[in-house]
């Protein structure tokens, strides 16, 4: 249960997005605020730090995704995240940080239609590619295929074990647990449907304009061709023939003996892709079940 004032200072709708979504301008000095006391201090410390670690790890993976900056993509998967924050604390429970940050991504990159496609398996590479270097891949397999995928406070059931909680993986997770809680988020989010309009306009900008490069790539030169500089070639091969034909006997056996110069193209390692840092995860078939998510 959260104490005092909620939601903390930190991480109140503050953000020209947030605000267009619930629609007013949130007032930081409100006039019922009760005084900060200890425990809301030492929130507002841990959700401050959660904050700038998640952050950090969304902007590192829409790096490596090479999603554009320009796109209005990480701001939303940002907002997404600050909005479970407020709404849903209770999905951090027994959870680590990363799962909420994949399921972030994932569901706004899958709601604005991203280009290329955003799936769970290419998330998950890039995941232990990117935290592999410092946790190892097996911890970063281990976060994504060991999650509790139900707590009492997330289906209003009483346990009566703490070992009867299933266990899954971050598909499971990001279908039973994180979707039901975001969906209201996800669907009628003001900013969010207004930005996937933006996206949409400048995908569909950028592949004209990738298709406007083909076409002009693809117009004959306005230079000669090489069937009509053909014959002159020829010609003048024709008329310098006799000169070198009066070199001399001990000439043409000096050249003949003289050994031919072989230009060789160095075969480099250029256009290969270097292997990433993990394997391609899957899921032992699971991945077919779930349709939500690919």
């Amino acid at each position: 249960q959260h104490t005092g004032s909620w939601p903390l200072d930190v991480m109140a709708p503050t953000l020209p997005e947030e605000i267009e979504d619930i629609g007013f301008e949130y007032d930081r000095s409100r006039s019922l605020k009760p005084p900060p006391t200890s425990e809301s201090q030492f929130l507002s410390f841990i959700f401050r730090k959660v904050m700038r670690i998640a952050h950090f790890r969304i902007e590192t993976i829409c790096s490596v995704l090479k999603i554009p900056k320009q796109y209005p993509v990480m701001s939303q998967i940002w907002i997404a995240f600050r909005y479970m924050l407020r709404h849903h604390t209770e999905l951090l429970y027994d959870r680590h940080i990363d799962h909420l940050v994949l399921c972030a991504v994932y569901g706004i990159c899958k709601v604005m239609g991203m280009v290329p496609d955003v799936t769970f398996v290419k998330l998950i590479d890039v995941y232990v590619g990117v935290r592999g270097q410092e946790l190892g891949e097996m911890a970063c397999q281990r976060i994504v295929r060991q999650i509790c995928l139900l707590r009492d406070e997330d289906d209003g059931a009483v346990s009566e074990s703490a070992d009867q909680k299933p266990i899954g993986n971050i598909i499971e997770f990001y279908n039973r647990t994180y979707v039901p809680k975001m969906k209201k988020h996800l669907l009628y989010s003001k900013s969010l449907r207004r930005n996937t309009a933006v996206l949409a306009e400048a995908l569909k900008k950028t592949k004209d304009n990738a298709s406007a490069s083909r076409v002009t790539a693809s117009k004959p030169s306005n230079g000669p061709s090489s069937a009509s500089t053909k014959p002159q070639n020829m010609q003048k091969a024709g008329a310098t023939h006799n000169e070198f034909a009066k070199a001399s006997t001990k000439g043409r056996q000096k050249d003949a003996s003289a050994p031919s110069k072989i230009v060789q193209q160095k075969k480099g390692l250029v256009g290969e892709k270097a292997p990433s840092f993990g394997t391609v995860f899957k899921f032992g078939g699971s991945m077919t079940k779930h349709k939500a998510a690919k």
